[in-house]
């Protein structure tokens, strides 16, 4: 795990320890955020929260954030990166 995910940011990727993941970011092979769904009737909004600024990076996120909503059929209301 340590090559994936900096020690300072485990807690906001598996909170409590108790082996429950939220879902991550991944670039590079780096777990760099986590993100999260809400689903709603006709569409859905994720919400991703990195543990530092993505900057030109940000792009492939929201990319990533649409296929996502591509494989579930879902259109996509809205994107935010916090």
């Amino acid at each position: 795990r340590s090559a994936v995910l900096v020690a300072e940011h485990a807690m906001k990727v598996v909170p409590g320890n108790n082996g429950i993941f939220f879902p991550m970011i991944v670039i590079n092979g780096q777990i760099v955020g986590t993100w999260k769904r809400k689903l709603k009737a006709k569409h859905m909004e994720i919400t991703c929260t990195p543990f530092e600024p993505l900057g030109a990076l940000e792009a492939d996120v929201r990319e990533a954030a649409q296929a996502y909503g591509d494989f579930m059929d879902l259109p996509i209301s809205l994107i935010t990166v916090e």
